[in-house]
């Protein structure tokens, strides 16, 4: 069975799945007019990982490391460090369901975390990226709060 291959243009449109439904439950956010982050919410950066994945079909969160493996472009929480990004959030659109992570705590703790793993592959059309399959119950210490919204 071959992997399957991912496009920019269908993980936008989960994107911007995400961010419509970010925005009408956390009311007074705002979409990000700049590409370091995604939203602002009550003035603070947010960077928001939408995953198309039941809750339970998986146990796990997908932490990108990097976007482009060939370009060595960082992604996820890394990311959101590294650009002074206030709160990483992971949302499960199939349960509608927002983790929020401060994201220096969280890329901090994931630098420690998988220094030994071995990461998974992502095939992008174009190029790779990296991340880790990382269980929810390993990062729950570290979750601000988790919102189910309808």
């Amino acid at each position: 069975m071959p992997k399957e291959v991912f496009g920019f243009k269908k993980q936008l449109t989960v994107g911007n799945k995400g961010e419509e439904l970010f925005l009408r439950h956390y009311k007074g956010s705002e979409k990000s007019d700049i590409r370091k982050y995604d939203l602002l919410y009550k003035g603070e950066k947010v960077e928001l990982k939408t995953d198309t994945y039941p809750m339970e079909k998986t146990a796990n969160f997908f932490m990108e490391r990097y976007g482009s493996i060939e370009d060595g472009k960082i992604g996820g929480p890394w990311r959101a460090r590294e650009d002074g990004v206030k709160h990483f959030v992971y949302f499960y659109l199939a349960d509608k369901t927002f983790f929020w992570f401060e994201s220096k705590a969280l890329a901090d703790y994931l630098d420690t975390y998988t220094k030994d793993k071995r990461g998974k592959t992502v095939a992008n059309r174009g190029y790779s990226s990296l991340g880790f399959a990382v269980p929810r119950e390993d990062l729950r210490h570290l979750i601000l709060k988790e919102d189910k919204v309808r």
